[in-house]
């Protein structure tokens, strides 16, 4: 519903769903899933100018984003089994404006959450390996710059946890893990603050 909007769903293989909903104006969607069955992906996008891309190349992950406001991007790439990526930009009444949010997980049972408030707010998370688990949260002000930047790796053997909350403007959150067993949870309330964990990272 709306103007010039843009949507996109090619899937090579069977009992793969794929749903897209846009209401606004120059929207792209766009979903690619292959290699096997199973599959489930949705988009859901409002306002203006938003671009979701889904890449599922395994069996039975499932990826979701919703995006409200003004040219938001959000990207997601899962291969393996039974992964679950979740994106949501512009919870807040005004909308998300310039966010960009990230995920990217290869192996299995890998699950991403990122929500995103406000604007100028960026997020990236990268998962390889079983069992992980990385969750993100960025709120800030209208129209302020910068936003807050998170970015979370956590690398091959299972039993991660990574967490990152910020609240305000100019938040940095940088967490690295690898090897199995690690938990870390970050919260960043303020402006300008930073903060980096590694643990067992190569």
């Amino acid at each position: 519903m709306g103007n010039n909007n843009s949507a996109l769903a090619r899937q090579l293989s069977g009992a793969n769903v794929s749903t897209q909903t846009q209401s606004g104006t120059d929207h792209v969607a766009e979903v690619f899933q292959s290699g096997s069955e199973g599959n489930t992906a949705t988009q859901t996008q409002s306002g203006s100018f938003q671009k979701g891309y889904i890449t599922q190349l395994g069996s039975g992950n499932t990826a979701t984003q919703n995006q409200r406001g003004f040219q938001d991007r959000a990207t997601i790439t899962q291969l393996g089994l039974g992964n679950t990526a979740t994106q949501a930009q512009g919870g807040n009444p005004t909308g998300s404006w310039y966010s960009v949010a990230s995920i990217e997980q290869i192996g299995n049972s890998n699950i991403a959450s990122q929500t995103q408030q406000h604007d100028y707010q960026n997020a990236t998370i990268e998962q390889s390996g079983n069992g992980s688990t990385a969750i993100q949260n960025q709120s800030g002000v209208d129209f302020v710059e910068p936003g807050n930047r998170a970015y979370i790796d956590q690398d091959d053997m299972g039993g991660h946890f990574a967490r990152q909350t910020q609240v305000g403007i100019g938040n940095q959150a940088a967490t690295y893990q690898g090897m199995s067993g690690n938990s870390s949870d970050v919260m960043q309330s303020g402006n300008n603050n930073v903060s980096v964990v590694k643990q067992n990272h190569p």
